[in-house]
C-alpha cells in the first residue's frame, strides 16, 4: 500500500492505484510515517504528533506543543522522529508508553531541516507476499513493479500514459532526463528522441547551441511586441511620458546610470530622455545642439542608432526581450532562453573585441523586423530591413556592450536617397558620441553584406562603459531580492512567528523578552536604538527601532528595524542574509522600500507585553495576576508549572538571619532552578559569603563563566539565553518566552518573572492561576481543588496552599545537589514560621519606630526589619518592590496611538491641511504635538496647516505622549509639486533625482497643453524634437495656439518636388505608373527630388528626356567574329558560308569538311576566309583589318577615333577597346557612358566603402577620406602611420620611438623616466637653499624644514635640478 496527504485527509492505495480510500483527521498534516511491522500511520500537524491503524482507526494523540513546528516524521526501532525546526533539534519519543516524553537526538543544528528519514538494514521489510516479490528481479517487470495485495504488478510510461501489462516491456529511455536545456524527450523503441528549442539548440540531447549572424526573435522566442504605431511615443506636451518607459535594472552607459530605456519604431532608443523624431541628424554636435532644449539641459540625451531613418510603423514589427539570469522565469524554456541569449553575446564580446573577461547576466534585444521606408503606396519597390540592437550587461563590473546586428537590409537606396543616421550618442555627464561613416549615405542600405569592425558581416561591437573597480550594489541589492522573492511566503512565515515590537522604548526597557543591539546605539551616537529577541522560537527574530525620545520608528528609509531571518547568534546567517543585504539596498543604493518586502517592518500591531510577578525579600509574593502574600516555608517548592510541562520554576529556601547571626523562624530565597520542556535546567543560587551568585547549568558549575563574564555578556545554551545584567543579577530567557530576572542583595536571592499571554490559563504553583483574575491565585494542587480566598490569614495560606506545593522528592527536583545533599537535605515540612500578623502585633514600640524609618506603612518591609533586626534586609524588599511595581505598571500602561495621513500631497502656494488625532487604549488623557514641520506652518493640536512657498526640503512629524511614559509619533511623507497654473501633479510619480526612500520627494508635473518643463513653466517647443524634414522650416506655436489649433508646430512649405504628408515632405513620384509625371522618352529614374531620364538596352540618352538607338555594328561594340546587323535596341552576330554561330552568339567555328574550309587552307587566311563572287579571299574578324598581304590581320585603334566613343578613358585593346571611367565614377549600361558614385562608395569604379575607419569625415569620390583619426592614413584610413620616421620622430633624445598600430610609444632610456608622452627626464636630484632671517643675532640649529621662533623666522626654499 502507499499513503500520501492530501489537504485535511491521509489517502492510501494499493501501488497500482486500485483499493483507494480517504481518512479524514480533521486537521491539515505536515508529514507522514508508517510502521509496517506495528500496523500504526504516524503524522504530524504544525504543534501535535498523532497516530492511528493502517486503516485510519483506533486514532490517539501522542503529544501537543503549542510553540512548535513539526515539520517531518519517521519511524524506526518502536521510536518516533520528529524534526521540529523552531527547537533546531530532532526529536524522538516512544509512542508505546502513555504519556511519551520527547528527548532531543545529538546536538542543536543551525540550519533549516525540511525532511527526516530513519533506516536501519536489520529492520528493511522484504515483500513477502506468496506470489513473489518486486524486490526479487523487480518482480520479473522491465520497468517499474508496483506491490498490490495480489502480488507484483508491471507498469510503465508509453507516449507519455501510465500503462500496465505485457506492453511494459518497452524501456523508458526518458526516466533520467536526458534532454537539456529546456529540450522535450519522447521515449521511442530502443531508444529516445530530444525535441530542441527550434532555433536555439540541437543536437541529440540539446547539447549544442545554434548561433546565428543574429539574435533569435519574434512571438516564438517569447519577445514583446510594441503595441503602438510609433513605440514608446506620446505627446509630450499633454501628458508625461514616463509611464511609456521601459523599467530596466539601472545599467551603466559612459558616465551616466540608467533604470529607464524607450524603443522608437524609427530605429533607435533612448535611455532617460523622450525624443521622438522621423527625422535623423548627424550624432555629433549636430544632436548636441538639436537637442539643448529646456528638457535636455540638465538630462542631456544618451541614444543608440542602428538606423536611425523614417519608418513606416504601419509596416513590419518591434520586438524586444530581456533576458536576466536574476529573473530567468520559471521554467526550463524560460532559462534555456535565457542562458542561449546570455552566452551568444558573451562569445560575441568575447570573439570580438579585447575584453579577456566578462560576467554578463544582463542582455537586451531590440529588433526592427521587415522596416518599411514611410513613402506612398506606389512607391514601394523596397524588400524590408531587418536590424537588431543588442545591450549586453556585466553589473557587477559596470561594463556595457553595444551591438548593431544587420540580419537583412532590403531598401534599395539607389532608386531613393533617404536620410539616416547610424551611430551613439551620450551627453549626461561627458560627451561620447560616434557617427558611423553609412549613415546618409547609399551603404547603409547594404550593411548586411559589409564588414562590421568586428570583421563579420553586418556585425558592429562597441564598449559603452569599460568597467569599474567600483561595487555596483543597485544590483547586489536586485539580485539578493529575487532569490529572496523566491521564498517569500517561507521567510513570512517566519515573520509570523516571532514577538510584535513593543510600541515604544519604555515597553521594550521593561519587556524582558527583548535585548538591546548596543552596537547600533554607539553608531547613532545615543540617536537611535535598536532591539531584538534574546531567545526566539525559531530562527529569526523581528528588529525594532526608537528615536532617542523613545518612539518606534516605522518609515521605510532604513532607520527602522526589520526581520532578521537569522538571529545575531547566527553571526555568519545574520551577517549575510540580513545586515549586508540592508547595506546593499538602504546606505549603498536607493532601493530600502524594495527591501522591505523581503525583510518586513513592524508596526507594533496586536503587541502583548510581559506580565511580571516577583518573589522578594523574607518571601513575599507578587503573583502575575498582581496578588500579593507572604510565604515563609522552608524547603523547596513548585513557583510555576505549566499545565502541559512546558515550563517548571523551582524555589529553595533557608532560614533567614539576623543581625546577630542566629537563626529566625522566617525564610528566604537561597536557590531558583527552572527549565522548560526541552531547555537546559538552570540552578541561580548565593555564595556561602551570600554577596554573589553560583551558577550551574545541567549540573555543570558555570560560577567561573559568570564571575569572568563582562556585564550585558550574553551566553546561548540549549534553548536558554543567560544574561549577566551586572555583578550580582542574570537575566535568563528561554524560548517558550519566560524571562527570569535572579539577583542578590542583602543576603537573599529576590527574582522577577515575565510570563507572556500564550501561557494563561495554563499555570499553576505559588505563582498563582495566570489568567488576570487575582481571586483564584491560591489554588492548591489537585485535579479537584479550589482556590482559597485571598482574604485567607497567612497561616491558612501557609498551610493549605503554600506547603502543598512543596516538591515530592529528588525525582521532581530540578536543583543542583552538592556531593552528599539530596532533596531532603533541605526539606522541613515540620517548621513553623512566623506570622506578619503575630511579629507586627509584638514588636515594640521603639523597634516599631525604627523599622518606620526606613520602611514607611509597608508590612513586608516592617515584617522583614523586624525579624532580621536589618535594615538593608528591609530596604532592600522596599526597593525591590518598588521596582517591579513601577515595572508593571509600565508594561500594563499601552502606548497611545495616533492617526494622521501618511503622505501630505502638497502643492506650492496651496494651503494643506492635515487632521492629527490621538486615543491612549487605558483612557488616558493624550497630547498631541508637532516634532518638526516646515517653516510657516501651524498646529493646534487637531489641524496642521502649512501653504509652501519654496520647493526646499522638509520634514513633517507628530507625536503623542499619555503623560505616563507611553509615546508614539509618526513622520510624514511630504509630496511637493510646483506645476504653476499649467499642469497637474502627478504625486505617484516620483522626479528625477529623487530617491524613494526620502521623507521628502518632488513629484513630476503633467504639463497642459502647449507647457513643459520640471515645472510646466515654459512654453512647449514643438520643434525640438526636430519634427519637420530636412530643407523645410519648423514654427513653433505658442501654448495658446496649440490649444485652439491642436497642433504644436507648423512646417513651412515643401521643396519643389516633394509634397506633405503628416508634416513631413517626400519627394512627388513623378515616375509613378500609374499617374506619369514626366516627359521621358523611355524610362523616368527617381531621385531625391526631381527625377531624370533614362534609356532601355540598346539606346542612349539624347539630350535630357530622348534617346536614339546605338548602332553596336558600327561602334564596335557589339563583339562579332563575322557579320553584325543592328536591330532595334540591338545587334544580331551571323557568320558566313562555311562556319557555324557558337553557343556566346558572337564568335564563329569553321565547318571542318565544308568547302570553305579546304580553301581556307590554301589561302593561308590568318583569321578566315569567305567566297565573294564565287572566289574566295581572306578576312578579318571585327576590330582587325586586312594587311597589303591579302592574309594578315592587324589591330585596329579604336581609341583613334573619337576616343572611340568613351566618355572618359579608352583603352585600345587586341580587336576591340574597353571603356573607364575616372576614379568617383561608374560605367554606365552602354558601356561608354560614365555617372558619379553613390554616396558612401569612391575610388575606382566605386568599389570602395567609405568606412573611414568609422570616424565622421567627409568622403571624397576620388580620393576617399579627407580626415583620418590620429594615426591613420589612407583613403579608407586603415593605413597605419609611422610616427617613428626618422624624419618625424615625435621623442626626444633621450627615449626610442616604437610604433603601435594607430600611435606610438617613447621608451626611455636607462636612467630616464618618462616626464610626458614625448619626453623623457633624468633622476631628479632636490638642492635645497636656506634663507635666514635672525633678530637679536639669535643663533638657531635645526632641521626642521619650517619653524618659527618667537624672534625668528626661517623661510626654506627648495628647487630642483635635473641630471642629464
Amino acid at each position: 500500500m502507499m499513503y500520501w496527504l492530501y489537504s485535511r485527509f491521509i489517502e492510501m492505495a494499493a501501488m497500482d492505484g486500485t483499493q483507494h480510500r480517504q481518512v479524514d483527521v480533521s486537521s491539515y498534516p505536515t508529514s507522514l510515517t508508517v510502521d509496517l511491522q506495528g500496523k500504526r500511520l504516524y503524522w504530524s500537524t504544525t504543534t501535535t504528533l498523532e497516530s492511528a491503524a493502517l486503516d485510519g482507526s483506533d486514532r490517539k494523540q501522542l503529544m501537543t506543543k503549542s510553540d512548535a513546528s513539526i515539520k517531518a516524521v519517521a519511524f524506526l526501532g518502536g521510536h518516533l522522529y520528529y524534526v521540529d525546526i523552531y527547537s533546531r533539534y530532532i526529536w524522538t519519543l516512544n509512542p508505546s508508553q502513555s504519556k511519551p516524553t520527547p528527548r532531543p537526538v545529538g546536538p542543536a543544528i543551525y540550519g533549516y531541516i525540511s525532511g527526516i528519514a530513519a533506516y536501519s538494514s536489520q529492520e528493511h521489510i522484504h515483500d513477502a507476499h506468496p506470489n513473489g516479490s518486486c524486490g526479487i528481479e523487480n518482480g520479473g517487470c522491465k520497468e517499474i513493479c508496483l506491490s498490490t495485495p495480489q502480488g507484483p504488478r508491471c507498469a510503465c510510461w508509453i507516449a507519455a500514459k501510465f500503462v500496465f501489462g505485457d506492453a511494459c516491456s518497452v524501456t523508458n529511455y526518458c526516466v533520467n532526463s536526458p534532454c537539456r536545456n529546456g529540450g522535450t524527450c519522447v521515449n521511442r523503441k530502443g531508444t529516445f528522441e530530444c525535441i530542441c528549442l527550434p532555433d536555439l539548440y540541437k543536437g541529440k540531447g540539446c547539447e549544442t547551441a545554434v548561433r546565428y549572424n543574429y539574435y533569435q526573435y519574434g512571438p516564438s522566442q517569447g519577445d514583446v511586441k510594441l503595441k503602438t504605431d510609433r513605440g514608446f511615443s506620446c505627446d509630450m506636451s499633454k501628458k508625461s511620458c514616463k509611464s511609456n518607459f521601459l523599467r530596466i535594472p539601472k545599467i551603466q552607459i559612459f558616465e551616466g546610470r540608467y533604470t529607464q530605456v524607450k524603443i522608437f519604431t524609427n530605429g533607435y532608443v533612448t535611455f532617460g530622455l523622450d525624443f521622438d523624431s522621423r527625422n535623423p541628424v548627424r550624432l555629433n554636435q549636430e544632436m548636441l545642439s538639436l537637442t539643448k532644449r529646456l528638457k535636455a539641459k540638465t538630462q542631456g540625451i544618451t541614444m543608440m542608432a542602428p538606423l536611425w531613418t523614417d519608418n513606416d510603423a504601419t509596416q513590419g514589427d518591434v520586438f524586444y526581450h530581456i533576458y536576466d539570469l536574476a529573473n530567468a522565469g520559471s521554467t526550463a524554456t524560460d532559462l534555456a532562453r535565457v542562458q542561449h541569449a546570455i552566452a551568444h553575446a558573451k562569445e560575441d564580446i568575447l570573439s570580438s573585441s579585447d575584453v579577456s573577461v566578462t560576467d554578463v547576466s544582463w542582455v537586451m534585444v531590440v529588433t526592427w523586423s521587415k522596416m518599411m521606408p514611410r513613402m506612398y503606396p506606389s512607391d514601394r519597390h523596397d524588400s524590408p530591413n531587418t536590424f537588431q540592437l543588442v545591450i549586453a550587461y556585466d553589473p557587477l563590473r559596470y561594463q556595457t556592450f553595444m551591438m548593431y546586428v544587420y540580419k537583412k537590409m532590403g531598401w534599395d537606396n539607389e532608386y531613393l536617397i533617404r536620410p539616416s543616421s547610424l551611430g551613439y550618442i551620450s551627453s549626461k555627464f561627458e560627451v561620447n558620441f560616434l557617427q558611423l561613416a553609412p549613415s546618409n549615405k547609399s551603404n547603409a542600405y547594404n550593411l548586411h553584406k559589409k564588414n562590421g569592425n568586428t570583421g563579420r558581416n553586418g556585425h558592429y561591437l562597441f564598449t559603452v562603459a569599460t568597467g569599474s573597480q567600483e561595487v555596483n550594489y543597485d544590483q547586489m541589492c536586485y539580485n539578493w531580492m529575487r532569490n529572496e522573492l523566491d521564498r517569500i511566503s517561507t521567510v513570512r512565515s517566519y515573520w509570523r512567528r516571532t514577538l510584535t515590537c513593543p510600541c515604544d522604548l519604555r515597553l521594550a526597557k521593561a519587556d524582558g523578552r527583548w535585548k538591546f543591539d548596543r552596537k547600533q546605539l554607539k553608531l547613532t551616537g545615543g540617536q537611535r536604538q535598536c532591539i531584538y529577541e534574546r531567545m526566539p522560537r525559531g530562527f529569526s527574530t523581528q528588529e525594532c527601532c526608537y528615536t532617542s525620545s523613545g518612539s518606534l520608528i516605522s518609515t521605510f528609509d532604513g532607520r527602522g528595524g526589520q526581520l532578521f531571518l537569522y538571529h545575531p547568534r547566527w553571526k555568519k546567517l545574520h551577517e549575510r542574509s540580513d545586515v549586508t543585504p540592508k547595506k546593499w539596498c538602504c546606505q549603498l543604493s536607493d532601493n530600502c522600500l524594495y527591501f522591505y518586502r523581503v525583510r518586513p517592518l513592524d508596526r507594533c500591531l496586536g503587541y502583548t507585553p510581559l506580565t511580571i510577578g516577583w518573589f522578594f525579600g523574607d518571601p513575599h509574593i507578587r503573583t502575575l495576576d498582581g496578588f500579593q502574600y507572604t510565604f515563609n516555608g522552608l524547603g523547596e517548592y513548585t513557583l510555576i508549572e505549566t499545565t502541559y510541562g512546558n515550563f517548571t520554576l523551582q524555589g529553595r529556601t533557608a532560614k533567614a538571619i539576623d543581625k546577630n547571626g542566629a537563626e529566625r523562624d522566617a525564610t528566604i530565597f537561597s536557590a531558583f532552578a527552572a527549565k522548560d520542556d526541552d531547555s537546559d535546567t538552570i540552578h541561580v543560587g548565593m555564595t556561602a559569603d551570600k554577596d554573589g551568585l553560583v551558577v550551574f547549568l545541567n549540573n555543570e558549575d558555570m560560577t567561573g563563566w559568570f564571575n569572568s563574564s563582562n556585564v550585558n555578556d550574553d551566553r546561548d545554551f540549549t534553548s536558554i539565553l543567560i544574561t549577566k545584567t551586572n555583578n550580582t543579577q542574570l537575566q535568563v530567557t528561554f524560548k517558550t518566552g519566560f524571562s527570569l530576572t535572579i539577583g542578590v542583595s542583602a543576603e537573599q536571592l529576590d527574582i522577577t518573572v515575565g510570563a507572556p499571554d500564550a501561557f494563561k490559563n495554563q499555570t499553576k504553583g505559588l505563582m498563582g492561576v495566570f489568567n488576570g483574575d487575582a481571586t483564584d491565585d491560591l489554588l492548591p494542587p489537585g485535579e479537584n481543588a479550589r482556590p482559597l480566598s485571598n482574604s485567607s490569614s497567612e497561616k491558612t495560606i501557609f498551610t493549605d496552599f503554600g506547603e502543598l506545593w512543596r516538591i515530592q522528592g529528588d525525582v521532581d527536583s530540578l536543583f543542583h545537589y552538592a556531593p552528599g545533599e539530596s532533596y531532603s537535605t533541605f526539606a522541613r515540612t515540620g517548621f513553623k514560621p512566623l506570622f506578619i500578623e503575630d511579629v507586627l502585633k509584638n514588636m515594640t514600640a521603639a523597634k516599631s519606630a525604627e523599622a518606620t524609618k526606613t520602611c514607611g506603612d509597608n508590612k513586608e518591609c516592617l515584617f522583614d526589619f523586624a525579624v532580621t533586626d536589618k535594615a538593608e534586609a528591609a530596604a532592600a524588599t522596599l526597593e525591590t518592590n518598588a521596582k517591579n511595581t513601577k515595572v508593571a505598571e509600565t508594561l500594563s500602561n499601552a502606548s497611545p496611538n495616533i492617526t494622521v495621513e501618511a503622505v501630505l500631497n502638497a502643492t506650492l502656494g496651496v494651503e494643506s491641511n492635515l487632521t492629527v488625532s490621538a486615543f491612549d487604549p487605558d483612557g488616558d488623557d493624550v497630547t498631541v504635538a508637532m516634532d518638526s514641520g516646515p517653516r510657516g506652518a501651524t498646529f493646534d493640536g487637531d489641524v496642521f496647516k502649512w501653504t509652501p512657498t519654496n520647493m526646499e526640503s522638509v520634514n513633517i512629524s507628530f507625536s503623542a505622549s499619555d503623560g505616563k511614559g507611553g509615546v508614539a509619533s509618526v513622520d510624514v511623507m511630504v509630496n511637493l509639486c510646483d506645476c504653476s497654473v499649467h499642469g497637474e501633479c502627478q504625486f505617484d510619480q516620483l522626479a528625477d533625482g529623487y530617491e524613494l526612500k526620502q521623507s521628502f520627494r518632488v513629484v513630476q508635473c503633467s504639463c497642459n497643453k502647449g507647457w513643459e518643463g520640471d515645472y510646466c513653466e515654459a512654453d512647449f517647443d514643438g520643434c525640438q524634437d526636430n519634427p519637420c524634414t530636412e530643407g523645410t522650416n519648423c514654427t513653433d506655436l505658442t501654448a495658446a495656439d496649440e490649444v485652439s489649433t491642436g497642433r504644436q508646430y507648423n512646417c513651412s512649405k515643401c521643396p519643389p518636388g516633394t509634397k506633405k504628408d503628416d508634416d513631413a515632405c517626400y519627394p512627388i513620384n513623378e515616375c509613378d505608373p500609374t499617374d506619369p509625371q514626366h516627359d521621358c522618352e523611355q524610362i523616368c529614374v527617381k531621385q531625391k527630388i526631381g527625377f531624370t531620364c533614362a534609356c532601355e538596352d540598346g539606346y542612349r540618352l539624347k539630350g535630357n528626356k530622348n534617346c536614339s538607338e546605338i548602332d553596336e555594328c558600327a561602334e564596335g561594340t557589339a563583339g562579332c567574329d563575322h557579320q553584325c546587323t543592328n536591330i532595334d535596341g540591338g545587334f544580331n552576330c551571323s557568320c558566313f558560308e562555311g562556319y557555324t554561330l557558337n553557343e556566346d552568339l558572337r564568335t564563329c567555328t569553321t565547318d571542318a569538311n565544308s568547302d570553305t574550309a579546304e580553301e581556307c587552307r590554301k589561302l593561308n587566311c590568318a583569321h578566315g576566309c569567305k567566297q565573294n563572287g564565287g572566289a574566295y579571299e581572306c578576312f578579318c574578324r571585327a576590330g582587325y583589318r586586312l594587311e597589303n598581304d591579302s592574309k594578315s590581320c592587324s589591330d585596329v585603334d579604336e581609341c583613334l577615333t573619337n576616343n572611340g566613343g568613351c566618355e572618359h578613358n579608352c583603352t585600345n585593346l587586341n580587336g576591340t577597346f574597353s571603356c573607364s571611367c575616372y576614379d568617383g565614377f561608374q560605367l554606365m549600361s552602354d558601356k561608354m557612358k560614365c555617372k558619379p558614385c553613390l554616396s558612401g562608395t569612391w575610388g575606382k569604379d566605386c568599389q570602395r566603402d567609405c568606412n573611414c575607419r568609422d570616424s565622421d569625415t567627409v568622403c571624397n569620390v576620388t580620393t576617399g577620406c579627407e580626415e583620418c583619426p590620429a594615426g591613420f592614413t589612407g583613403g579608407d584610413c586603415h593605413d597605419d602611420i609611422n610616427e617613428c620616421d626618422d624624419s618625424d620622430n615625435p621623442c626626444d633624445e633621450h627615449a626610442n620611438c616604437t610604433n603601435i598600430v594607430g600611435t606610438f610609444k617613447c621608451l626611455c632610456h636607462v636612467g630616464y623616466t618618462q616626464f610626458n608622452a614625448t619626453v623623457c627626464q633624468g633622476t631628479s636630484r632636490s638642492t635645497t637653499m636656506w634663507l635666514i632671517i635672525l633678530n637679536h643675532n639669535t643663533q638657531i640649529n635645526s632641521t626642521n624644514k619650517h619653524h618659527r621662533h618667537s624672534n625668528i623666522a626661517i623661510i626654506i626654499l627648495s628647487y630642483t635640478t635635473t641630471a642629464t
